[in-house]
């Protein structure tokens, strides 16, 4: 070490004291042993963090991007849509078919309990496949699916396959509320949904040759409408992939022990991911569940042939036959084997096949025949004989305060008669008053969608509907004679009516109904029945003779129904039912006695309130013009 500038070196090292030792500059060479004390002084701690939870940023980019991967946002599209719905019953033990007087006689039924699979022992008892094509334009918004084949294990409805079509099951998870049983959930990428859920960054992996990011969510706090499970996003567009949500007992969506929904998407253009596959597993929880067995639900829903932002989309909607959000082939339910085996997306499960083979087998044996007629007597009070039926049956007897015990008896024509035309007739006596009533009524269906009829009818009974909303409940059951409120004053008229009815309704959801009646009352005690009526002539009488004509106008936009023979059953509309009725009564036309004009406006709806629930209402006001007793 030659012409050092320096005299001294210092020494320093990570945990140990410095140290400085003088250097001799005049010496030739220098040699030193350098020995170093540990220090006491300790470092104070590093922390390296992210600025921001990277699952949470992942999170809020795919909501940021929503508008922009949502497939409704596309002008046009269309896809072939495969839908599979099956139903199993579980927790039955082989056992019950040997202690069960009923099952007994279905002991071949226990050879299809499926015991392999990883879940609970559970017997196939229900399935149907639906094969149709789906088109979508956003402006004007226009949704129309055709239905092109459809299969029920065992029964054959028109309406039923309509609802078990695609459009009325479809979950989209970028809608910020997802229902599940009419209960409003919060989706793990609502426009909220950090308020709701904490994310976890777990994974990470290419799939489809694109880099994805697994996010699990979890609720933040329990006891609100929220899922459990994951979802992977793509990480350029921040698009989910595929998801898994799962809704537990603790939910407390009623008669449901847990409901699983996994969907997986495609990328289809530049940016829009299309849902390529869909399912849905519930497994539902009745009451006592621990001791009856239990319901499994599976839906499996695929897509294919997806066109996206095709100008000949909106053609082929106008195209259709009618303007019903879903039309079915004349076909569709008489589909063979061979059209399935070839349209199917995947081919049916061992379970799957054997749904059909047992379905067709019980319903070959004369006992499944008896036991179902036993069971339909009990809910519908009907039985049929060929071309008539007798019933219903709940409607033998009752007991009011004018007839005392009464008898009725029903009998109406089947299908197996005539296919569009209903007529039914009854006769009743009463012990008290001993007096016979009777009546009547026809329906022609002229069409059937978009409903349209004729109807007829005559009573001569007595009757509890006297208000001018005709909404009270029917007093001509035994039911309603047992079930009836002590201390309630019976107000009961005797009633001579004869109706005329024309309905027709639209695929707008717009129906109207004319009609023109007759109505002759005689009140009973406590009704006022002496000294306030008058004849056309102005004399006093102790009934009111009535007679009106009118029109009920009613819109239930996109209302759903369930065809029967005759009559449908109203499922409902998620949007508001206005209704409004006007009647003129037609004095001295031919014995009127009062002249007015009646109307009546009503609004109803049963809207879901997010988050918190449903609210129904139903709002009505009505006003008579003209001078009337009471």
């Amino acid at each position: 070490m030659e012409n050092l500038p320096i005299d001294s070196l210092a020494f320093s090292s990570i945990g140990y004291a410095k140290k400085i030792i003088p250097l001799n500059v005049t010496a030739p060479g220098m040699f030193y042993k350098v020995e170093m004390e540990r220090s006491s002084v300790q470092m104070k701690d590093v922390v390296i963090r992210f600025d921001k939870d990277p699952a949470l940023k992942l999170v809020k980019k795919v909501i940021k991007n929503k508008s922009t991967h949502n497939i409704d946002q596309a002008d046009y599209y269309s896809y072939e849509v495969y839908n599979k719905l099956e139903m199993d019953i579980n927790k039955i033990p082989p056992k019950a078919f040997k202690q069960s007087p009923i099952l007994k006689k279905f002991d071949f039924v226990k050879n299809f309990i499926d015991s392999s699979s990883e879940e609970k022992p559970f017997l196939p008892l229900f399935l149907t496949e639906t094969i149709s094509d789906f088109y979508y334009q956003k402006k004007p918004k226009k949704m129309k699916e055709y239905i092109r084949g459809s299969r029920i294990s065992g029964y054959k409805n028109q309406s039923v396959s309509q609802m078990l079509g695609s459009m009325y099951q479809n979950i989209n998870i970028y809608d910020n509320q997802i229902p599940v049983f009419n209960v409003n959930f919060v989706s793990p990428i609502a426009n909220d949904a950090p308020f709701f859920y904490k994310y976890q960054l777990v994974d990470t992996q290419y799939i489809d040759h694109r880099l994805c990011y697994q996010v699990v969510f979890t609720p933040k706090r329990s006891g609100e409408h929220t899922f459990q499970g994951d979802f992977w996003i793509h990480d350029t567009d921040f698009a989910v992939q595929k998801i898994n949500m799962i809704v537990t007992k603790d939910q407390n969506v009623n008669w449901v022990n847990k409901v699983t929904l996994w969907q997986e998407f495609r990328c289809v253009g530049d940016s829009l991911w299309f849902l390529v596959k869909d399912k849905f597993y519930v497994d539902f929880l009745p009451p006592h569940g621990d001791k009856v067995a239990g319901f499994l639900g599976r839906k499996t829903t695929t897509y294919k042939n997806i066109r996206v932002n095709q100008p000949d989309i909106e053609a082929t909607i106008l195209s259709k036959k009618n303007h019903a959000d879903t039309e079915m082939d004349e076909s569709a339910l008489n589909r063979d084997e061979a059209y399935w085996n070839s349209v199917r997306h995947d081919s049916l499960s061992k379970n799957e096949k054997a749904i059909y083979r047992m379905i067709d087998t019980i319903q070959h044996l004369p006992v499944y025949k008896k036991y179902y007629n036993i069971f339909y007597l009990l809910g519908t009070g009907i039985k049929e004989f060929g071309p008539i039926e007798i019933g219903p049956i709940y409607n033998l007897y009752s007991n009011n305060i004018i007839e005392g015990p009464r008898f009725r008896f029903n009998m109406g024509t089947t299908p197996k008669l005539f296919e569009n035309v209903y007529l039914n007739g009854y006769v009743a006596y009463g012990f008290r008053d001993a007096r016979w009533k009777y009546g009547g009524s026809a329906l022609w269906l002229l069409k059937r969608s978009p409903r349209m009829y004729l109807y007829a009818e005559h009573r001569h009974d007595v009757d509890n509907t006297v208000n001018q909303y005709d909404q009270s409940a029917s007093i001509d059951n035994i039911f309603s004679s047992i079930g009836r409120k002590k201390n309630v004053p019976w107000k009961l008229a005797f009633v001579t009516k004869t109706r005329f009815e024309f309905m027709q309704s639209f695929f707008n959801g717009f129906s109207y109904q004319l009609f023109a009646e007759r109505r002759h009352f005689t009140p009973y005690s406590p009704l006022p029945s002496i000294g306030i009526f008058t004849d056309s002539r102005g004399r006093s009488t102790q009934g009111i003779t009535v007679n009106e004509i009118g029109a009920d106008l009613r819109f239930a936009y996109k209302e759903q129904f369930v065809e029967g023979n005759y009559w449908r059953t109203s499922l409902g509309t998620q949007y508001p039912i206005v209704r409004f009725t006007l009647g003129l009564g037609l004095r001295n036309f031919p014995d009127g006695q009062y002249q007015y004009t009646r109307l009546r406006f009503s609004l109803s709806d049963n809207q879901k309130i997010s988050r918190l629930g449903s609210l129904y209402y139903n709002v009505f006001a009505g006003r008579i013009f003209g001078t009337l007793p009471y």
